[in-house]
């Protein structure tokens, strides 16, 4: 195993001295078209650990389908907010107010994209320019124009 990782280290020591131009990548042709691209394909939300009070016929419910009941509790709650963003904005500009701080100032922006390390080390602007590249671009993972 140990052989393994040193063949694999020296393998990648070896493609970072190399110039761009070396590297034979033939066999995995440029993407020029990205109109089939889905966009979040990868996008894993944030999950953060909370201490929440429930009925317990609400939780035994959910408990009866077997393992992942706290799965399932998220699923239903992002289905309610789904539909409550939706009648929301179906019924024009009474916005709660996350879609408020999410639709105007850097913050919001940040808060809608999730950025915890920026948060965390208080480089709020960062994250701000961030949230601001990809909403320009509409992707996470679109090139710049």
């Amino acid at each position: 195993m140990k052989n393994r990782n040193k063949n694999i280290d020296a393998e990648l020591a070896a493609l970072a001295g190399m110039r761009d131009e070396d590297i034979d990548t033939s066999d995995i042709p440029e993407v020029r078209d990205w109109s089939n691209a889905v966009v979040g394909k990868f996008y894993r939300p944030v999950k953060e650990a909370v201490s929440l009070r429930i009925d317990a016929d609400v939780l035994a419910w959910f408990r009866t389908d077997g393992p992942g009941y706290q799965t399932r509790i998220n699923e239903t709650l992002r289905a309610t907010m789904k539909a409550s963003r939706s009648a929301t904005t179906a019924r024009g500009s009474n916005q709660t107010a996350p879609q408020q701080a999410a639709s105007g100032s850097a913050e919001g922006r940040c808060r809608t994209f999730h950025f915890p390390s920026l948060e965390k080390h208080g480089q709020i602007q960062r994250c701000a320019q961030i949230a601001g590249a990809i909403e320009e671009r509409r992707s996470l993972f679109a090139p710049a124009q």
